[in-house]
């Protein structure tokens, strides 16, 4: 009965770490997302080297 019970204890605390992996992956994929440019000269790099 113990082992069962640290067995699905383990599963648990594998289960949260893996939703909060997903949760830091989906803030940084949204945080990138909305990410302005730092300078508005930035945005015109490309034009300038050609």
């Amino acid at each position: 009965m113990e082992r069962s019970i640290a067995i699905l204890e383990h599963k648990r605390r594998e289960a949260l770490r893996t939703l909060q992996r997903e949760e830091r992956k989906e803030a940084r994929r949204i945080s990138d997302e909305y990410e302005e440019p730092a300078c508005p000269c930035d945005m015109n790099s490309d034009i300038d080297s050609n």
